[in-house]
């Protein structure tokens, strides 16, 4: 899957800490809100994009479904799409 940032602008002048290279905008909003550990923060900002709420995979997932949906309206279907049951009871 090719990804492209949506922050594109933060990545201008990057900044390097311990293993993890991070943005210049990231290192900043890490510093002013006196994050300590950098490593564990980003390291649980990943894996709540990955599989929690946030979940950047499913996301994709249904904008390209938004997407066929789209082209089938146009073609006449009738088609929607919802969750059954609420995330946390998954």
């Amino acid at each position: 899957m090719k990804y492209k940032t949506r922050y594109k602008e933060s990545y201008a002048h990057g900044s390097r800490n311990l293993s993890i290279t991070i943005s210049a905008q990231a290192l900043d909003l890490l510093t002013d809100n006196d994050i300590d550990n950098f490593s564990a923060f980003i390291n649980d900002g990943i894996l709540d994009a990955l599989t929690g709420q946030e979940n950047i995979f499913l996301r994709l997932k249904l904008a390209e479904f938004a997407r066929m949906k789209g082209e089938l309206e146009k073609e006449g279907y009738e088609i929607t799409m919802g969750m059954r049951k609420p995330i946390e009871v998954r």
